[in-house]
Formats: structure tokens, C-alpha cells, sequence
């Protein structure tokens, strides 16, 4: 929840959040939609994907972190794998557009005299 003396924030800090809500948890890989963990207020493309019981559950971050432990991982491992998934889906939707491109034909060049 913002602060009324936060930032507003930027499309694209709301589009950035947007795909890290459509991850699955970075901690225990429970299906998308997750919930935006802010490592710091304010600093939107640091989120980390996290389910609601991983986040605001009693063994969640804002619990007392059962689950956390009981999966081995910590706050800056979370945030790795959710940029990992992130940089995933950018590689593949960069592969697909390249290979949509390679398999058009080469429109043919006009020369004017």
C-alpha cells in the first residue's frame, strides 16, 4: 500500500508490476496471479512475485517466515528468480519474433530509373 507521500506511480513501473503479478510465487512456485512484494517502498522493479500465503500469510514475509525457511530461500534469491522469469519471458518473446521475421519472404526492392 503507497503512502500519501509516495511517488506516483509511472506506467511503466504499473506495466513492470503487471508481469511480475503474472508470475507464479518465487518462493514456493505456486501458480500465477502473485502479489508484488516491494523489497523497499517506492522501488517498483526490485518486486519479487510472491502467492498471497508467501506474502502476507502467518508464515509469510509479513509472518513470522515459516515458509520462507521451510523452502530455503531469502528475500534476494526470491527477487533473482522473479527477474530470471522476467528475462525468460523477454528472451522468449525475442525469439519469437525473430524467428516470425526469418521466415517471411524478402519483399522484393523496387529500383526507379
Amino acid at each position: 500500500m503507497r503512502t500519501k507521500n509516495a511517488a506516483a506511480i509511472t506506467q511503466i513501473e504499473s506495466d513492470y508490476m503487471g508481469l511480475v503479478k503474472a508470475l507464479p510465487c518465487s518462493v514456493c512456485d505456486a501458480k500465477a496471479p502473485s502479489e508484488a512484494h516491494h523489497q523497499r517502498q517506492g522501488n517498483h522493479f526490485t518486486a519479487i512475485a510472491l502467492c498471497h500465503e508467501c506474502h502476507k500469510g502467518a508464515g509469510g514475509w509479513h509472518g513470522d517466515k515459516t515458509r520462507w525457511r521451510i523452502y530455503g530461500i531469502d528475500a534476494e534469491t526470491a527477487a533473482n528468480k522473479t527477474i530470471g522469469r522476467l528475462a525468460g519471458q523477454n528472451m522468449d518473446n525475442a525469439r519469437r519474433r525473430h524467428s516470425q521475421r526469418s521466415t517471411r519472404t524478402p519483399s522484393k526492392i523496387v529500383r526507379r530509373a
